[in-house]
């Protein structure tokens, strides 16, 4: 169902992805995978989450979608003087000057005073992401890509890639009537790669989303869980290969033997 050359989907005729949702709950995000013009598609709108949740599940947390459970889809643009989005299209990525949260430029949002979930993606093309709060507050990141963590863990700053999905708990109570700004505290990262089409904004402190805090909700999640999910990690003594990765101009290679062993003349 992942598309290919096997799928062809003729003019004027559709084709439906039909699967089982295997995963446990967790915060995914889907986009096509044309060669050579992901980014491209990806950058004009052809994204979004697929939210799985288990019913088993009795863990409390949020669960209100657009109450106190709310995707975040954060997204660098340039803008065309007519409104359209510009895509210069590169290699190595592009960075836009203006900044979308799940479409909208720099939008105000409502946040009952409670505990909220804020699932994130780094929708954007080229953008390193260090998300925190104005007033530097503390909040608990719960999942990642792959899910729901073993317990949360407190946080002022997250540092989100490209395509990079977390899921923090913000807890509000007692801020009825405050604002406070989601903000990447891009000035505090050190290690961009020039290689990734660095500009001014790298250095700078962004706003994102302006937070205004009202009334609480009927039955809202009251305390921060202490565990969340059982982890069953893999042994490394149990592994058949352990592969030596190096890194070259920035970009990750396996070691020159292992390169040999899978039957390449060299790791170029």
């Amino acid at each position: 169902m992942d598309g290919g050359p096997h799928q062809r989907i003729d003019d004027g005729n559709t084709w439906k992805a039909q699967y089982s949702i295997l995963n446990e709950e967790a915060t995914f995000w889907y986009h096509p995978y044309l060669m050579n013009k992901t980014a491209e598609h990806v950058y004009h709108g052809l994204a979004g989450l697929i939210l799985v949740k288990d019913p088993q599940s009795e863990l409390a947390l949020p669960d209100q979608y657009g109450t106190d459970d709310i995707p975040l889809i954060i997204q660098d643009k340039i803008f065309n003087a007519d409104g359209s989005f510009n895509y210069p299209g590169t290699h190595m990525g592009v960075k836009g000057d203006q900044f979308l949260v799940n479409g909208a430029v720099t939008p105000v949002f409502n946040a009952p005073a409670q505990f909220v979930r804020f699932r994130l993606l780094n929708g954007s093309n080229a953008r390193i992401y260090n998300f925190g709060f104005s007033d530097n507050r503390q909040f608990h990141q719960i999942g990642t890509d792959g899910g729901l963590l073993e317990r949360p863990v407190p946080l002022t700053r997250l540092r989100l890639s490209t395509g990079e999905r977390a899921e923090i708990l913000v807890d509000f109570n007692g801020e009825e009537n405050s604002r406070v700004r989601l903000v990447s505290f891009s000035s505090e990262l050190d290690n961009i790669n020039p290689i990734w089409n660095s500009n001014s904004l790298d250095n700078s402190t962004i706003d994102i989303m302006t937070i205004d805090v009202k009334a609480a909700t009927a039955n809202p999640t009251t305390a921060l869980p202490a565990s969340l999910a059982s982890i069953n990690r893999l042994q490394e003594s149990k592994a058949a290969r352990t592969p030596d990765f190096r890194t070259r101009n920035g970009f990750f290679r396996a070691h020159e033997d292992q390169w040999k062993e899978y039957g390449c003349e060299s790791d170029r």
